[in-house]
């Protein structure tokens, strides 16, 4: 089982490496070494979205009692008048979370665990 980048510890060869979310270390559970530090950076990355979105507009149509003396016989479109439609594009920016990780050698990491340990 793959624990970071080790499957087992480099100064005693145990398998029983655990993950410490705490501190974001690699920890052999035999000999308490740590084998592996991680760093995690968090970003915002913006991005832009260009949204289109339709408007219609009804008007009457005021020229076609010119054109035709009488109505047309089962014309949809007779008494609805002109139908027109837009188009509008907004942009909208919008945050995208990303992660990314950094992973270090965990010797530095060990002494600072064994300068806590002996208070120093």
């Amino acid at each position: 089982k793959m624990r970071g980048s080790y499957q087992r510890c480099k100064y005693c060869g145990g398998e029983e490496l655990k993950v410490n979310r705490a501190n974001e270390t690699i920890q052999c559970e035999s000999c308490d070494h740590i084998l592996e530090e991680r760093y995690n950076d968090y970003r915002i990355m913006p991005i832009f979205i260009e949204r289109e979105s339709p408007f219609y507009a009804v008007t009457d149509d005021a020229l076609s009692s010119l054109k035709f003396e009488e109505p047309i016989p089962d014309d949809p479109f007779q008494p609805c008048g002109f139908i027109t439609a837009f188009s509008q594009i907004s942009v909208q920016q919008l945050g995208a979370f990303t992660l990314t990780a950094r992973t270090f050698p965990g010797e530095l990491a060990d002494l600072e665990r064994m300068l806590t340990d002996f208070n120093l």
